[in-house]
């Protein structure tokens, strides 16, 4: 069966194809802007709805075919976006997670490439390739579309705390706490690791002032990231469209700290 590539409704406005090599040379905020080919390739991983666009950032990415890859809030759904990659490209190993995973419907619809495991992104993360991962994605995981509920602590009754639709609490702590977990995933051995951590930080697609707010906490967090860890962070910027996530590479040995973690 040939593999089906769809779009969500919705993310056909995240994916302005024609404009992403007009992004600007420097965005208002904290963090520089990714490079385009960067933000057209995590688009693609994420949201590309024809098979030659996720064969090409896979070309772009692993030269040689094979790599490791980890999902991270990829729905409870087997037959997700971890599904459609991974029957697509064979080569890939594929672990995604979510709070809640379901078998897959039908056994025949195993793919040998692909497990699954619950991970809650608030916590440690437990049961992953302790070798690392080539490239770590998150789809619409960084928007703050959810509210969780905290339990009462020391006798305090409970309240709810704005949370991104990827679970993470909207404090400092907690995201870079986040941040640094998925930046400890990534392989120490392979200089081309990146983590692609896509949410719609932007007010104009849905007119909430809150996902500015979004936006600036999550480049303090990153910043304070690439001060504490040998990491270089970026924000996507795509014409139209806004700020949609998060960029994470290792810096290599000897390169210079961006001057917004300085």
């Amino acid at each position: 069966m040939r593999p089906s590539l769809r779009l969500p409704p919705r993310s056909v406005l995240l994916v302005p194809w024609l404009l992403l090599a007009a992004l600007p040379a420097r965005a208002a905020g904290i963090l520089a802007p990714a490079d385009a080919a960067d933000a057209q390739e995590m688009m693609a991983w994420l949201y590309g709805d024809r098979a030659a666009e996720v064969r090409a950032a896979h070309e772009r990415r692993f030269p040689a075919g094979e790599g490791r890859v980890l999902m991270l809030a990829d729905g409870p759904d087997y037959l997700g976006r971890a599904f459609e990659v991974g029957r697509l490209l064979p080569n890939l190993q594929i672990h995604r997670t979510d709070l809640d995973v379901q078998p897959p419907p039908d056994a025949r619809l195993i793919l040998p490439n692909l497990t699954q495991g619950v991970l809650d992104n608030r916590q440690d993360f437990v049961g992953l390739d302790e070798r690392g991962y080539d490239l770590v994605l998150m789809r619409r995981g960084l928007c703050p579309c959810e509210h969780r509920t905290l339990e009462p602590r020391g006798g305090r009754a409970p309240r709810e705390t704005p949370a991104s639709c990827g679970g993470i609490l909207y404090d400092q702590a907690s995201m870079v706490g986040f941040l640094t977990r998925v930046a400890a995933t990534l392989r120490s051995d392979r200089p081309g690791a990146v983590a692609m951590l896509h949410g719609n930080l932007d007010p104009s697609v849905d007119g909430r002032p809150s996902w500015t707010q979004a936006r600036a906490r999550w480049e303090a967090a990153a910043a304070q990231l690439m001060r504490e860890q040998p990491i270089d962070a970026r924000i996507v910027l795509v014409p139209r469209y806004g700020c949609q996530g998060l960029i994470l590479k290792p810096r290599r040995e000897g390169e210079a700290r961006p001057a917004a973690a300085r």
